[in-house]
This record gives C-alpha cells, structure tokens and sequence, in this order.
C-alpha cells in the first residue's frame, strides 16, 4: 500500500485475508480519514 503509494479511499476497498490483521488495519486506515477528513485522498 505505502509502495503503491494507495490512497485512504483505495486502501479502504481492499480486502484482507486474515480477519484480525484487516480489522487492526481497517480501524486504522478509519482513524486517519477521520481525523485527516476528506483532504487525506
């Protein structure tokens, strides 16, 4: 994702093999949107 330089809302779509890592990773990528709003991408 940082490699392919992804935005939030394109991270947002992707879907993740391992339920915990994608809700570790999900949570996350939620977090920074909101405290960025819509100017994170």
């Amino acid at each position: 994702m940082i490699e392919r330089k992804m935005e939030l809302k394109d991270i947002k779509e992707v879907v993740f093999p391992h339920p915990s890592i994608s809700e570790i990773i999900r949570e996350g990528i939620f977090q920074i949107d909101s405290i960025l709003g819509s100017e994170g991408g």
